[in-house]
């Protein structure tokens, strides 16, 4: 019998090639483990930065880069808060100073001293000192020395 025209290939199956070690998906517990780790304050960050920039497995430096995002958003939303909040906490002082005086009839702008404490408030620098721009480092000798500073008002 005379041979068909046409005859179906030999299937041709695709080599099994093994991935670098470089592409070893991580596990749930290896991202706890890093979350864990990156969350440590100053530590934490130095290890994320290292993470980012060095080790060979892509899961783990993706991570790493996406927590160094988070961590640089999280900074830079804390700055624009801080700024926020001390502009409005002028602003309130200041509304606190203009109702005193409007319901003093003027009074308040006599006492100098009163809007100097105001002012102080004002101004008070919380960040890294506490109150101590207020009570002074020795406890309550700067504030001791505030009400001594305030005129006797006459009864």
């Amino acid at each position: 019998p005379p041979a068909p025209a046409y005859a179906a290939p030999a299937p041709v199956y695709p080599q099994q090639t093994k991935k670098p070690s470089g592409d070893k998906t991580l596990g749930v517990g290896a991202f706890f483990g890093l979350m864990l780790l990156f969350a440590i304050p100053v530590l934490g960050w130095i290890a994320c930065l290292v993470f980012a920039l060095v080790p060979a497995n892509k899961n783990c430096k993706n991570f790493a880069r996406a927590y160094l995002i988070i961590i640089l958003i999280g900074i830079g939303a804390l700055v624009g808060l801080y700024f926020l909040l001390t502009w409005l906490w002028g602003l309130v002082v200041d509304a606190i100073i203009n109702f005193v005086s409007d319901v003093t009839g003027g009074l308040f702008n006599e006492l100098d001293e009163l809007r100097n404490i105001f002012d102080l408030f004002k101004n008070l620098d919380i960040s890294g000192g506490g109150l101590d721009g207020l009570f002074g480092s020795d406890g309550l000798g700067g504030l001791d020395g505030l009400l001594s500073s305030l005129p006797s008002i006459p009864g």
